[in-house]
């Protein structure tokens, strides 16, 4: 179930499948509605990624996403000159045995004062984010096409080829590598190998083109996984790729 996965790739989903297991317990006692509601997505997405259908990125943007905000409410008692919470009511929520926020807050009436705030860890989260959603396009199909009619390619379009693995590339974890059908032929250069990555932050998608960054492989040998020298893959022009 995890071919052609690497170690980093496999982070987020055993996290979420951690947590989400850990908070199950505490939520479904319905003290916590919002962070039931998350806590199941969260699983739905782990089982639809190491099955591998579906779309488990949405499930898992969704998740993350709702790791920030925490907002509640504290009930509480003035006894003795000692302040005691007497009760706790979570409306946007999720706590994490591990968490550190920045929070706000405004005195209410009837001993209560609610809380508006971030939590902090989730800016981590982010990052294995985007090293998941690049891999669930392993072993995918894709198509693409230049996006003007001055392109620098010699090739008949469109090209079509298969996505390999996950790329480090100067430091950006995101980078997909693309075995094509036949061979790529710019100016003096003919490979079968690319690296691609959507603009603007976006995802691929099926059936409908993004522009992409597409850079071409000078050699066709073994592409790494991780790539120090961006010198090795010129970047030439933007393209239309789609999953097909």
């Amino acid at each position: 179930m995890i071919e052609n996965r690497q170690l980093k790739e496999l982070v987020l989903p055993i996290l979420i499948l951690f947590l989400s297991l850990q908070n199950l317990l505490e939520y479904i006692t319905l003290t916590n509605l919002f962070g039931l509601l998350i806590t199941i997505i969260g699983l739905i997405g782990v089982v639809m990624f190491f099955l591998k259908k579906g779309n488990p990125n949405l499930f898992f943007r969704i998740w993350v996403f709702s790791q920030f905000p925490a907002i509640y409410t504290e009930n509480y008692v003035i006894n003795n000159g000692v302040k005691y919470i007497t009760e706790e009511t979570h409306i946007f929520n999720i706590k994490q045995f591990f968490s550190f926020k920045i929070s706000w807050e405004l005195g209410l009436f009837n001993n209560t004062i609610l809380y508006i705030g971030l939590y902090l860890i989730p800016f981590l989260y982010l990052g294995l984010y985007k090293m998941t959603v690049a891999s669930h396009f392993i072993n995918k199909k894709v198509e693409f096409n230049p996006i003007k009619n001055d392109t620098q390619f010699q090739n008949e379009f469109p090209i079509n080829g298969t996505i390999l693995k996950r790329v480090e590339f100067n430091k950006e974890n995101d980078w997909l590598l693309v075995e094509c059908d036949e061979e790529i032929r710019i100016e003096n250069i003919k490979t079968k190998n690319i690296l691609i990555k959507p603009k603007d932050e976006k995802t691929f998608k099926r059936k409908k083109g993004i522009i992409s960054y597409l850079r071409v492989s000078k050699e066709d040998t073994k592409i790494p996984n991780i790539i120090k020298h961006k010198e090795d893959y010129p970047f030439y022009e933007w393209v239309s790729i789609k999953v097909k």
